[in-house]
């Protein structure tokens, strides 16, 4: 096996922010749509035509140019606050909890059973540098544990290649501070 491909399967026990949403038919066609374009590109795309065209009307029109440019400045300052509130809603939503994770996939605790094959959406946060990682994860078994809740395995399904790397390193990180840790107290032991 080579290094890189034996890297992808180191697991560690951790410490993360975890989001979960599921995801019906729909919305996978819906996050797939997400994964694969880029709405800050759109939206940009959109308020350079829109300024093109105001730009056009301000001589021979001028009350029409303004009226625009201020249907613009208020669609803008609703989709700010928008995008606020989603960010604190995301902030809410997220659970800081112990997990088993590798780049291949993640193991955790859960308040309810996720049935095998659920596509899910999942945001973690590794700290202590606080990354961002967002991917689709397939179900891939759900089992109650002792204290009557559900322990859950999934695989990362259509990880980007930078965010699996950036998680690789995290836990290579991770794997080699508690190496040294164990070692240490091994010496002081001695």
């Amino acid at each position: 096996m080579k290094e890189s491909e034996r890297r992808r399967y180191f697991r560690i026990n951790d410490t993360v922010g975890l989001t979960i949403l599921s995801l019906n038919g729909k919305e996978l066609l819906g996050a797939e749509s997400v994964f694969s374009m880029n709405p800050l590109q759109l939206i940009n795309e959109g308020d350079n035509e829109l300024e093109e065209l105001v730009s056009l009307l301000k001589d021979k029109q001028p009350e029409v140019s303004r009226a625009l440019s201020l249907m613009n400045q208020k669609l803008e300052r609703v989709a700010n606050l928008l995008a606020l509130e989603s960010n604190l809603l995301e902030h809410f939503s997220e659970r800081i909890q112990e997990v088993n994770i590798s780049a291949c996939g993640l193991a955790f605790t859960h308040h309810e059973l996720l049935l095998n094959n659920t596509m899910l959406d999942l945001q973690l946060t590794l700290y202590p540098d606080e990354l961002k990682i967002r991917s689709r994860a397939k179900v891939v078994r759900c089992e109650k544990n002792e204290h009557e809740l559900w322990r859950c395995r999934v695989d990362f399904i259509g990880m980007s290649e930078e965010d699996q790397e950036r998680l690789i390193r995290h836990i290579v990180q991770n794997q080699s501070s508690m190496l040294k840790d164990r070692a240490s107290h091994k010496n002081e032991k001695n």
